[in-house]
């Protein structure tokens, strides 16, 4: 057993002492052991010093009762607690920090979104997920932060974590979902983001369905695939719909897989930020390719969404796309943006035009850069 932080003092003239049950997803029962109510209760997704506790900057909860639901809460999150009485019209002293984490959505509803940044371990494979890699002592699909020497400068597309999705000598890996919380799959589709841990390897990821999670590569059922693009060497948005999934399956599955000629190699793709959810009124557009660069000018091509009108949007690397003023309308599957400024890194953004009323979200189609000057000799 350890032990850490013990401490000395003169007992409390109010104690405050309390514990946890019936944890859920997104809720618990915070229960007290000490009969010195009322209490006022504190608590956060950080630890909290006693100044912290003090101000106003936490939410306080005053409970007259022994015990009070805490709901509203995210999944798979740990909260820290703590906890004073009021007996007698006078403040007692905060508890210790009291650590609880919610559980993992069982099913999971719509929309549900992952980032990974409450998982906790680097190198391991994610709680509230299921996954697979054939040679069971190691563990992939990882989590990884991506401070290696194979990414730098690069890191997850958003907050501290990202999923590694490793293929070894042809062997990939295997990331499922819990089972989504609708009648039909076909009527969701997935939005992640994807990021080749390799150049000069042609990686994909393949998304699908599995049906049996005891035997996840045996009954994975692809529905489609995304080329990673490499020369974009950045985080490429990918939207993949289930529309014309005609099973009974509940469960989302990603695999990375490389060319035919490169099964000898070790490669892979790091996933983030995914997004599962009713497909859109208007459907995003998809798999952006770079077709060249001027010294002034991107031109980039992507799948449609079968409207009539497009349009994108662009400012120098780590702009706000929701401030956007610059907005290029087209109506082809391949545009050009120009008037750029020389050997700068872009990122761009496309939208899909239903209506004057109905657009889609920004997709990310990238970051691309502008060539050098050429300096000719006369």
């Amino acid at each position: 057993v350890y032990i850490d932080d013990i401490s000395f003092g003169p007992a409390s003239a109010c104690p405050t002492s309390f514990y946890f049950d019936d944890i859920t997803a997104t809720s618990f029962k915070l229960r007290f052991r000490s009969n010195n109510a009322p209490y006022e209760i504190k608590y956060s997704t950080s630890m909290c010093d006693e100044e912290l506790l003090n101000s106003n900057k936490l939410a306080s909860v005053i409970v007259t009762e022994d015990s009070l639901l805490i709901d509203g809460l995210t999944p798979y999150t740990t909260y820290y607690f703590y906890g004073r009485s009021t007996c007698g019209g006078k403040y007692g002293e905060w508890s210790n920090v009291n650590i609880v984490r919610t559980n993992c959505f069982e099913t999971l509803p719509l929309p549900y979104f992952e980032n990974f940044d409450n998982q906790v371990a680097i190198g391991q494979a994610p709680d509230c997920w299921d996954s697979y890699y054939q040679d069971m002592n190691i563990a992939y699909p990882a989590l990884d932060n991506m401070k290696s020497a194979l990414t730098p400068g690069f890191y997850p597309y958003s907050g501290s974590r990202a999923i590694y999705l490793r293929t070894d000598a042809g062997t990939p890996s295997y990331l499922v979902s819990h089972e989504i919380e609708v009648d039909d799959l076909s009527k969701c589709q997935v939005t992640f983001f994807a990021w080749p841990r390799y150049e000069n390897k042609n990686n994909s990821v393949v998304v699908g369905v599995v049906t049996n999670v005891d035997s996840i590569a045996a009954s994975f059922v692809p529905v489609d695939t995304i080329l990673i693009n490499q020369e974009m060497r950045s985080w490429e948005e990918c939207v993949v719909s289930f529309e014309n999934y005609k099973g009974s399956a509940k469960r989302i599955g990603f695999v990375s897989y490389q060319s035919l000629n490169e099964t000898a190699a070790t490669s892979g793709v790091y996933i983030d930020d995914i997004l599962i959810e009713l497909i859109p009124t208007c459907k995003k557009p998809k798999q952006f390719k770079f077709m060249g660069h001027t010294e002034n000018s991107l031109t980039i091509s992507f799948v449609g969404s079968g409207v009539d009108k497009y349009e994108a949007t662009y400012g120098q690397s780590g702009f706000n796309v929701n401030e956007a003023k610059d907005i290029v309308e087209f109506t082809d599957t391949e545009f050009t943006l120009s008037g750029l400024e020389p050997a700068k890194y872009y990122d761009v953004y496309v939208r899909s035009v239903c209506s004057a009323t109905n657009k889609s979200p920004w997709t990310y189609a990238g970051k691309y850069f502008t060539s050098n000057v050429l300096i000719r000799d006369y």
